[in-house]
């Protein structure tokens, strides 16, 4: 070879070597990772970005394995081999792993590398580290998808295990231990546990604790540095972390059986408010998400527990509110703004009739059906405007209305309307907290009428005492009278004998004619027969009135209210006496009185008033029976019998009898068929009161229109047990 020629190779040589130095140097500058290979996979040339990216020089992934050792699947190794030498080039994403094991998404852009004839002999290949991209990909669906399902959550469901779960996604290898924290007492409770099942139980062995629902102390110095950052490392380890439960040597034991590597606790705080933690106990090889998705997730789960905290307050508020609705004594009823029922509680279920279920949504005038005070018709009703507040004030009162209930029984309602309000001061609807008074007005009717009836009683004891003392007088002079007529009458017979005999003597004449014109002019023999009748009759009269006014003194006779043992015919005469006046003109009265009756433990004098209005009914009855044509007189029967431990005070009639419609309304506080004005619509009610509540007795009905009532009074004649009332 020619010394020119030596010297054209020798030029040629060192400008392939500047060019090849001038191309890796701008390879070695790309950031892209460039790597060259054989068919083998073993690296030829790697430029300095891909040995940042896999941590390998050429020599080290060469004594690996080659270009395979990075990656993730050696199925896909092979799969990118044979499709880029059937193309001759190749795309895509690929999971590779970084000499330290952790994961990388790696786009490739391969292609055959040819000699000069066109033979194949390698690969070169453009490595982009999508990993971030990746990441930040996922980590946007991620919270997305937790921030979705924190509002999702129903209360049935565990928030705490919920934030174990997705925290399980941010970690690898690693143990998810998730608390709450209670500021009251500065403890922790551990609520919820994510990790391996064996993990779980080699960890509570080894503390010899179970771990769910497990209490530990807050350090201070602890809780002021999760102040400070949300995301704690615990450098002392699990004797820190469980707060000195079980001595260091202990956790440090079990931290080499279980090759925990780490402990970050994360602290969910809202407000400047610590609300829990999260423990993450790492294994080897484990490892944490990024700090700022790890961050955004503890905000997320911060607002959940905060959120889920105010729902559980509400929540037991509620429980609260429930319970003292249901166990108060008023009925409560809450509508919207349209009149509609949205709650009815128990108390007002039992005054209404209607169950909660039936009322919702039902107008208000349709379940709680109120007769207008102002209209003088009975069957107009209170419209919803009525019931609300007047003058824009905040409530209303009513009171003494009268409620219409589903089987015709009518109700005395008291109570108030108020509106509700919501945080914005707008109307949201209106709450009425009302009772049935019925009982209440019941009593204070019978009080005022036992006031009224006590008041009348006196005055006609007063009365009659008045009327006693005189008539007895009266009594007294005619029972002296009719003695002394009875002496006076055989001796004016003996007179008249000897007037008779002096008519014989001459000088006698004159004064016998005088005495016999005398005998004619007040006709001495009518009077000599009829006044001894007089006074029989006026004696038989003022007994009858003395009889009559001890009657009624013993009636009106103020009531002790103590129960005695007592003779109820005697006590039912008495009755009968007292009200003659008030049936003898419309009807005969028949008393069939067993004389074998037991004395009965009763307030006597309440019985004779019970009696004495069924007297009265029945005489009312007969008395429109009587004006209707019927009959000029009808009879009332009055009976006393025993039956077994029951003494029966039986009243019956021939009256009009009671419609069928009506017959178990008769007992209720002011019901009544008489004519506005003719009836209180109390009598029966009393009685009632009187046998069945205050004497443990029974009554007992039967009639039929156009035929006639009975009613049958049973009392036991045993004495209660208990003190009397």
């Amino acid at each position: 070879m020619s010394e020119k020629h030596s010297g054209s190779i020798e030029k040629e040589l060192r400008l392939a070597r500047e060019q090849l130095h001038r191309f890796t140097g701008a390879i070695n500058s790309c950031s892209d990772a460039i790597r060259i290979t054989d068919m083998q996979g073993k690296l030829l040339y790697q430029n300095a970005a891909f040995t940042n990216m896999f941590g390998y020089t050429s020599e080290e992934l060469n004594r690996s394995g080659g270009i395979r050792a990075v990656y993730d699947d050696p199925d896909m190794y092979s799969y990118v081999l044979r499709t880029a030498l059937e193309r001759q080039n190749w795309q895509g994403k690929v999971k590779m792993r970084h000499r330290d094991g952790h994961s990388l998404m790696i786009d490739i852009q391969t292609n055959t590398v040819h000699d000069v004839t066109g033979n194949t002999i390698g690969l070169v290949g453009v490595h982009h580290d999508i990993t971030p991209i990746q990441e930040a990909e996922a980590a946007l669906e991620f919270l997305s998808r937790t921030a979705m399902g924190f509002v999702e959550l129903s209360l049935e469901e565990n928030l705490f295990a919920y934030i174990a779960r997705e925290l399980n996604n941010l970690v690898h290898n690693a143990i998810v231990i998730v608390s709450s924290f209670d500021s009251n007492n500065n403890r922790f409770t551990i609520r919820a546990l994510n990790a391996n099942e064996n993990w779980v139980k080699v960890l509570e062995e080894g503390l010899g604790l179970p771990l769910l629902g497990l209490e530990t102390r807050a350090d201070e110095n602890f809780l002021k540095k999760l102040q400070e950052s949300r995301l704690q490392k615990i450098q002392s380890g699990l004797y820190g972390l469980s707060y000195r439960l079980r001595s260091r040597q202990t956790c440090m034991n079990l931290e080499k059986k279980m090759e925990i590597e780490d402990i970050q606790v994360i602290g969910f705080t809202r407000r400047g408010t610590l609300l829990g933690t999260a423990s993450l106990l790492v294994v080897r090889g484990g490892r944490l998400a990024s700090p700022g998705l790890i961050e955004t997730f503890a905000n997320q789960a911060s607002v959940a527990i905060e959120r889920r905290r105010v729902e559980d307050q509400l929540l037991e508020r509620e429980k609260q509110l429930a319970v003292t609705l249901e166990s108060i004594g008023e009925g409560v009823i809450a509508v919207d703004t349209m009149g509609k029922i949205q709650l009815l509680n128990p108390a007002a279920e039992t005054i209404t009739g209607w169950s909660s279920h039936e009322a919702r949504e039902q107008p208000l005038v349709k379940v709680f059906p109120l007769l207008d005070p102002a209209s003088n018709s009975s069957g107009k009703l209170m419209a919803f405007k009525d019931f609300l507040p007047e003058d824009g004030s905040g409530e209303r009162r009513f009171q003494n209305l009268t409620l219409l209930c589903d089987n015709q029984v009518r109700k005395i309602i008291a109570g108030t309307i108020s509106l509700m309000l919501g945080s914005e001061q707008q109307v949201l609807g209106f709450t009425m907290v009302f009772q049935d008074i019925t009982e209440q007005q019941q009593h204070q009717t019978q009080q005022a009428l036992s006031q009224k009836l006590e008041s009348i009683g006196q005055l006609a004891a007063g009365i009659a005492h008045e009327i006693n003392t005189p008539m007895q007088y009266v009594g007294d002079n005619i029972y002296f009278m009719e003695d002394a007529l009875s002496d006076l009458i055989p001796l004016v017979v003996e007179y008249r004998k000897l007037v008779n005999e002096c008519e014989l003597v001459g000088n006698k004449i004159e004064l016998v004619r005088e005495i016999h014109h005398r005998e004619q002019q007040i006709d001495l023999d009518y009077l000599q027969e009829e006044l001894p009748r007089a006074l029989e009759q006026s004696r038989e009269g003022i007994d009858r009135v003395r009889k009559l006014v001890l009657t009624m003194k013993d009636f009106a006779h103020p009531s002790s209210g103590i129960k005695a043992f007592a003779d109820l015919n005697k006590g039912v005469q008495s009755t009968i006496q007292i009200s003659i006046n008030e049936w003898k003109y419309y009807a005969e009265l028949q008393a069939e009185l067993s004389p074998n009756l037991p004395l009965v433990y009763c307030v006597i004098d309440e019985i004779n008033q019970a009696v004495l209005n069924l007297i009265v009914n029945s005489t009312h009855a007969i008395r429109d029976a009587v004006n209707t044509g019927r009959y000029t007189k009808g009879l009332i029967q009055v009976k006393t019998r025993q039956e077994g431990d029951d003494v029966a005070i039986e009243i019956a009639d021939n009256g009009g009898g009671i419609p069928a419609e009506v017959k178990y309304l008769i007992f209720d506080p002011f019901f009544t068929t008489k004519d506005v004005g003719k009836g209180t619509g109390q009598g029966l009610t009393i009685t009632h009161d009187i046998i069945v509540n205050k004497h443990g007795g029974r009554i007992t009905l039967e009639s039929e229109e156009n035929k006639g009532t009975r009613f049958t009074l049973y009392l036991p004649v045993k004495e209660e047990v208990g003190s009397d009332e």
